[in-house]
């Protein structure tokens, strides 16, 4: 901390004259949000996503630069899935494990250029489990095909990377 903190490296007067802080100050500065069309949106569900629909509806999605939260996959129904993506590359890594009455959703959170606020919803919600498969439970769910990466710490002793190409 001592090579951070009390340097005395950080002169106040002088960054006050940095150029910036005046158009900051005056209202005049644009955003980069707005300079180069950054936008983010946030997707909420409280269904579980069919692992190969996920899939599909991430294929080709272009414009989205990071996403990042959570969310649960039906094959996997005992815990949380962190969904961490930088450009093409998205992983899904085990988060915190859940109870039979758990009752978490889905949140997540994208950043993008022209991102259409919409547009996670319309490519995600027809990936959410329908009535009928929720009905079916968990149990069930676990026997569905799963192309999703698995997880490094699968309880079943497979190992995978958890990466996804978008």
């Amino acid at each position: 901390m001592g090579e951070v903190l009390d340097t005395g490296r950080y002169d106040p007067v002088l960054a006050a004259k940095a150029p910036g802080w005046a158009t900051e100050l005056a209202g005049s500065h644009t955003p980069e949000t707005e300079e180069y069309g950054i936008s983010s949106t946030v997707y909420r569900a409280d269904r579980l996503f069919h692992p190969q629909r996920l899939l599909e509806a991430l294929d080709g999605w272009e414009g989205v630069l990071r996403s990042k939260g959570f969310c649960r996959i039906a094959t996997r129904p005992d815990a949380l899935a962190v969904w961490s993506q930088a450009g093409p590359n998205l992983v899904f890594e085990p988060g915190q494990l859940l109870g039979p009455d758990d009752r978490a959703g889905t949140e997540l959170v994208f950043i993008g250029v022209g991102l259409d606020p919409a547009e996670p919803h319309r490519r995600l919600d027809p990936a959410l489990l329908t009535d009928a498969e929720l009905a079916e439970g968990a149990q069930r769910w676990r026997c569905w095909p799963d192309p999703l990466p698995g997880w490094a710490s699968e309880p079943h002793g497979h190992v995978h990377d958890g990466h996804v190409h978008v």
